[in-house]
Parts: C-alpha cells; structure tokens; sequence
C-alpha cells in the first residue's frame, strides 16, 4: 500500500511538472534582498557571500564581482576578499570590508573590480567618508544559495533562457530542478522559476564546474 501511494504521488508530480516532496532539499541559507536590486547575498554558518552585477542600459558599463566573507574584525564589520564573474584566480582576488549596521550595508573593496565606478556602482567610500553607497535590507528569504548558471539554460514554463554565467540565488532543490530568482543586470527586473540543477554550479566552491 506504502509503494502504491508513493507511485500516485510521483505520477501526480511528473504531470504537474515537480518532484515529490520526499526529493525536496531544504534551505541551509538565508538570501538577503535589497532595495537595491542588483545586489544580492547570503547567510549562513559559511558567513556571507554576495554577487554584485549591474550594467548601464544604453551604455557599456558594466560592474560584476562576487564576494565572501573572510573573517569578523567587530560585530558590524566584516572582512571580506571579492573575485570577477569570469573566474577566481589568487591574482585576481580584491580584499574589502562590508559594514553591516542598522539594516544597511556598505561595501568597500581596497581597488576597484573591471568596471566598476561611477554610473554602475562604485565601492572605494567606507562609512567614515562623504556619502557612501548604502544599501538597506528589505526582507530575507530561506534559500540553498548563490548559484552561477553553467549553459544556456531553459526556464520551465517560459520561452525564455539564462546564458552561461548569469547568477541566480537558488531557493530550493527538487529533485533535479531548483527554483530560483533572477535579477536582470540592466532593467532590475526579477524572475523566480524553476531550473535543472544540473546547469547550476557553486561559485565559491574551490572545485566549481566550468561555465559551458
């Protein structure tokens, strides 16, 4: 009987395009939303990690890094070492600061990444100097974690496709699909569907899957 009502519960889900719940993976982070919408980042026992990624609609400016944290200097100051979307080299790896106080975070890197500065974003101000960019937290989510897609990837359900090297914050795994949000680097718009999980790799994982 037990065999029989897991077979309905799987049939069930192939037709209505999910898995079953016993293939569900929980959430072991916590996404972190912005008011600005083009940054994004997690919480965990891991510490922090984030993605910036914005680009000028007319023009070609674009500003994109990743960051982790690296250590604790005070309760609202965090170490943290930043790296380009193409890849992370000890070379290319930008120590910085993110200061998180009353809801708002700065972020400091010590040179700035490919880009970065002026129009698209800029991260040389620390709290102590004239207008520093600030970012307020709007809301948390529990989610799996930042994810990079690995190829040309189809969203379930839509006509439209993520390209190899677009970031994602997974919410959740089911089974081989994970439902994600995704941020538009240039309008800010953001989509959640459901994805294969396969096309997604970890960015800050020292062994991450090479972009296709």
């Amino acid at each position: 009987m037990k065999r029989q009502l897991l077979l309905i519960s799987f049939l069930a889900s192939l037709a209505t395009g999910f898995t079953p719940a016993f293939a569900k993976t929980t959430a072991t982070e916590t996404l972190i939303v912005f008011d600005n919408p083009h940054l994004i980042a997690t919480a965990s026992s891991k510490g922090i990690r984030g993605y910036f990624n914005t680009e000028h609609q007319r023009l070609n400016f674009s500003c994109a890094f990743f960051f982790e944290e690296t250590g604790r200097q005070a309760d609202s100051t965090i170490g943290i070492s930043s790296f380009p979307i193409q890849g992370r080299t000890k070379e290319d790896e930008i120590p910085g600061r993110v200061w998180a106080q009353n809801g708002e975070w700065i972020i400091q890197t010590d040179e700035p990444h490919a880009g970065c500065g002026g129009a698209v974003g800029t991260f040389y101000k620390g709290p102590g100097d004239d207008h520093p960019t600030r970012y307020s937290i709007a809301r948390k989510i529990p989610a799996i974690g930042i994810r990079i897609v690995l190829r040309a990837t189809k969203l379930k359900g839509r006509t439209v496709a993520l390209a190899a090297g677009d970031v994602v914050a997974a919410l959740e795994e089911n089974g081989a699909f994970s439902r994600i949000r995704y941020v538009h680097p240039a309008t800010g718009d953001i989509t959640t569907a459901w994805v294969r999980t396969r096309n997604l790799g970890n960015p800050f994982s020292p062994s991450a899957n090479k972009i296709q």
